[in-house]
């Protein structure tokens, strides 16, 4: 049988089974689970919603868990970080799949994870066909600190293509490799990426950048 347990729904437990947490599931769900697991003994725990999973996973602290997500449910990733599960493989996976909206998602998810194994293939990512993936690769490695990411980094803020030499700005600035800054400062001089160079060259607080920023400042009061 089936009963609800505060916000939640739970299979009555036997002694010696399997714990397992099913999380945003419905009862469609529920019942093809239960045809899978009917091969043993499972107590299974129905929770609503991923909004309070991690307090059900806490306290129940599950042998399995199953999460019943679009890939796209941010919430759901970190569910999935919370408790631990090895997710980083799947999503380097998904970086070379057809579906250019999975390959975005999965490079705005591995920033997330702050996994540094996800470096190199963010690093391929940055030559996506699709814009948008290569705009989340760049922002994820400037989340995740890559050292080893300034120079294609540089490279795609010297396009002087706004709308991926902004992110690559920001990125730079999050990793904060003071040899750049010379190379930096002939952006103060872009209108349009003065404010994200300065804020960059702000961040690396290098002495070669003090004189043109304040003329910067001066000219543009």
């Amino acid at each position: 049988t089936v009963e609800s347990v505060g916000g939640s729904t739970a299979a009555a437990p036997v002694v010696g089974t399997q714990k397992v947490a099913i999380i945003n599931g419905n009862p469609e769900v529920l019942a093809l689970i239960e045809n899978v697991l009917s091969a043993g003994h499972y107590d299974i725990v129905f929770v609503e919603s991923v909004a309070h999973a991690y307090s059900h996973i806490k306290r129940v602290q599950p042998n399995l868990v199953i999460l019943c997500v679009h890939f796209d449910n941010m919430d759901a990733l970190q569910v999935l970080s919370m408790v631990e599960v090895e997710t980083l493989p799947a999503l380097i996976e998904f970086l070379n799949d057809p579906d250019p909206d999975l390959r975005i998602q999965a490079a705005l998810a591995l920033g997330e994870q702050r996994d540094p194994a996800a470096v190199p293939a963010l690093m391929t990512a940055l030559s996506d066909e699709n814009i948008n993936v290569r705009f989340h690769a760049i922002e994820s490695l400037g989340k995740l600190g890559s050292v080893d990411a300034v120079e294609p980094l540089m490279r795609i803020a010297e396009s002087k293509d706004f709308f991926l030499a902004f992110p690559a700005l920001d990125a730079l600035k999050r990793i904060g490799e003071t040899r750049i800054a010379p190379r930096l400062i002939p952006f103060l001089s872009v209108e349009s990426l003065r404010h994200p160079a300065a804020e960059a060259l702000g961040a690396l607080g290098d002495e070669t950048a003090v004189e043109p920023l304040t003329k910067v400042l001066n000219d543009n009061p």
